[in-house]
């Protein structure tokens, strides 16, 4: 929609836009802003009957950031 000037701006992930890029052949068409649309922060909820549950996630989500096995599914990316 962008190339055919319907719109001025798209939002599209990273990969997608890579993706399409290459198979289209669109490589420095589009100007790519240095700030990520997509970073955000996740939440767990957890219902305050369930505190036993939350006990038990709380120091892996916690941990996470560090966790060595975490870090190699995140590199895939």
């Amino acid at each position: 929609m962008i190339l055919l000037k319907r719109v001025d701006v798209g939002v599209v992930s990273r990969f997608t836009l890579n993706y399409l890029a290459k198979t289209k052949g669109w490589q420095n068409k589009f100007y790519i802003s240095k700030q990520p649309h997509d970073k955000y922060q996740r939440r767990i909820l957890v219902p305050h009957a369930q505190k036993a549950v939350y006990d038990e996630i709380l120091p892996i989500v916690n941990g996470i950031s560090d966790d060595p096995s975490w870090k190699e599914i995140l590199r895939k990316y």
